[in-house]
């Protein structure tokens, strides 16, 4: 279903897209990370920002320290913290990874 609705989104099929993730996290008794993620990514992409910041929080919300998949959850946060101007939560947000420059 992931896919089929990243279909969606590639046809520029929105609202196809919007109501299949929907269906998904409606199905299921607790939520999934990645269609949390590629829900915030919709919201954000249609410039529902406040959407996206809910289930980019609800994906957090699903992470485990040692999980690195997450990472990609977390750098997303900050883009959409940013994006609010909210620079204090793009910074702070916790996140047991560290950046390192080489």
């Amino acid at each position: 279903m992931h896919f089929q609705a990243q279909a969606h989104v590639h046809l520029r099929r929105f609202s196809e897209a919007e109501e299949l993730l929907l269906t998904v996290m409606k199905q299921s008794n607790s939520s999934h990370r990645e269609v949390c993620h590629q829900l915030a990514t919709l919201y954000s992409h249609l410039n529902r920002t406040t959407e996206a910041v809910e289930y980019i929080q609800l994906a957090l919300s699903t992470c485990t320290p040692a999980d690195i998949s997450c990472a990609s959850v977390y750098a997303f946060h900050g883009d959409l913290s940013k994006d609010l101007e909210d620079l204090d939560s793009a910074i702070s947000v916790s996140s047991p990874f560290t950046i390192t420059y080489n």
